[in-house]
């Protein structure tokens, strides 16, 4: 009986084949957590923005639902009207519940509180004239500050 020659290789991997897979493997292993983060990054990011939307949407609603401050209700020097009608504003907003995690000092009225003249809003009260609309903004920014969010509700009897 006559033994066959082996002549070839060893039907294996070599070391390059090894090296090859194994760096092949690693960059689509990098891409596919790279694409994850990129997915967490952006749905906590939307996550902050329809968290500020909701916010500030319920304490407009909150706010339409109180009844609206004259100037002449506050008392005091007539500069001082607007001041005092943003402080009641921002207290009532401030007890409108907030997303987990968000302070409720994230949720701001604006200043100034803007009163109507008949043809424009503007710092001067003229609730003695019976035009009585005022123009409050909101503004939610998220626990990062990321996310700022503004919304103007008009106010009127």
């Amino acid at each position: 009986m006559k033994r066959r020659a082996q002549h070839g290789r060893n039907h294996g991997f070599s070391l390059v084949e090894v090296l090859v897979t194994v760096v092949l493997l690693g960059l689509g292993a990098t891409g596919t957590l790279l694409a994850m983060s990129a997915s967490v990054t952006s749905s906590a990011s939307q996550r902050d923005v329809t968290n500020a939307q909701t916010w500030l949407q319920g304490a407009a609603d909150h706010l339409q639902g109180q009844p609206r401050e004259d100037c002449d209700n506050v008392g005091g020097v007539a500069g001082e009207a607007e001041a005092r009608i943003r402080g009641i504003y921002q207290s009532e907003v401030q007890h409108v519940t907030n997303p987990a995690g968000w302070s409720a000092a994230y949720i701001t009225v604006m200043q100034p509180v803007l009163f109507w003249d008949g043809d424009q809003y503007q710092t001067v009260c003229y609730d003695n004239y019976g035009i009585n609309l005022q123009l409050v903004t909101l503004r939610v920014a998220s626990p990062r500050g990321d996310v700022v969010r503004t919304l103007q509700v008009v106010r009127g009897e």
